[in-house]
């Protein structure tokens, strides 16, 4: 059983019987970078000032099989009792090709062992697409959340219920809306930028892949434009899938930047975002569930961004300009507007801080997510 940095490791003194604690149980890490980790982390430290005790565990099952890990983790949350065993649930994280029953073996060992069941479900809707590979995927991972559902005390998604498509409307409830909150913390005041230097775009992570080919190509195409009416613009791009090397930016002649950067650590991402004038989010629609526009909107960026089905309140209370998916000539129009109509941007930018203040900050989800799991303490 795999400990992650600042839990409690085995040999240290478990806490009493009398007292609650909470331990989040991750599946698979990814790498470079995980970003359930990193929310699990953010919302550890949130709980903390709420008086709880919040330890994160790997399940393992990747090293051992899922038998061997399902054993050693109720093991070790029956050396945590009473407890609540949150499972952080991405499919690729409990499945290594989309298909998570392995999930359900760990969520039961967890219950026999004593624990209360609760998860956090960050990508309810399943894999997208229409091939039939993809529709099995997608059968088979709301299979699951269903199976999830009936076993749990309390299951939270990221996005709001109404859109959750596996789930009946009259036993949703115990099911909880819960937005993710942004893993990079605003180390930098926004209102420094600088005026004088150009216009200045962000996009936080490409898709890998053809779909990136795509992505990339729409976000150039949008700069073409935006520049002819603005002059100078520059484009930063961080996090995954924007380096070099993991694909071709397209050449643009004249006025445009673009500044390919790679995965940065907090603070330079801090930075980064604190110095644009606009987010650009082209990887599929917006919602609350994408940490990536939600730390646009933490450092009170506009968002200019694609919608569809899990688009809604309350990402829509922030300020995002939204488009249908594939229509570049809108995401140019919106991204001019704003570099043009300075009131217009700073509507949108008091809207986005306004929105992480009362929607996606730390302490909003940690004190929700605390007062859950109260109500069966």
């Amino acid at each position: 059983m795999a400990l992650s940095d600042g839990a409690q490791s085995s040999s240290e003194k478990v806490p009493g019987r009398g007292r609650r604690h909470i331990v989040l149980v991750l599946g698979r890490r990814d790498n470079p970078m995980d970003g359930v980790y990193d929310y699990s982390a953010s919302l550890a430290r949130a709980c903390g000032p709420l008086g709880s005790s919040v330890d994160i565990l790997e399940a393992g099952w990747t090293n051992s099989g899922w038998l061997r890990g399902a054993g050693r983790l109720a093991k070790e949350l029956r050396r945590r009792t009473p407890c609540w065993a949150v499972f952080q649930v991405t499919h690729l994280a409990w499945s290594r090709r989309g298909f998570p029953f392995g999930l359900l073996i760990v969520v039961l060992a967890a219950r026999l062992s004593g624990a209360r069941i609760a998860a956090i479900v960050h990508d309810p809707l399943g894999f997208p697409g229409d091939t039939l590979i993809s529709r099995v995927k997608r059968a088979s991972q709301h299979f699951v959340l269903r199976f999830l559902h009936r076993i749990a005390s309390y299951v939270f998604v990221t996005v709001p219920p109404e859109c959750v498509p596996w789930i009946e409307s009259s036993s949703n409830r115990h099911l909880i809306f819960l937005p993710v909150g942004s893993n990079i913390p605003v180390q930098v005041d926004a209102t420094r930028r600088n005026a004088s230097i150009a216009f200045s775009v962000v996009v936080f992570g490409v898709t890998e892949g053809p779909h990136g080919v795509e992505q990339r190509r729409a976000m150039t195409e949008v700069l073409r434009k935006a520049a002819k009416a603005v002059g100078s613009v520059k484009l930063y791009a961080f996090g995954r899938g924007t380096n070099l090397t993991d694909g071709a930016w397209p050449k643009i002649d004249g006025q445009v930047e673009i500044h390919a950067l790679g995965i940065l650590d907090g603070v330079g991402a801090s930075k980064v975002l604190s110095q644009a004038d606009v987010m650009l989010f082209v990887r599929g629609g917006i919602s609350s569930r994408r940490g990536s526009a939600v730390a646009g909107i933490a450092h009170g960026l506009p968002v200019v961004a694609y919608r569809d089905s899990e688009t809604g309140w309350p990402i829509t209370e922030a300020g995002v300009v939204l488009v249908d998916p594939g229509d570049d000539e809108s995401l140019a129009t919106a991204v001019v507007r704003i570099a043009t109509d300075s009131s217009y941007r700073n509507e949108l930018r008091a809207r986005s801080s306004n929105a992480y203040l009362r929607y996606f900050a730390w302490d909003v989800i940690a004190r929700t997510f605390m007062e859950t799991l109260a109500y069966t303490q």
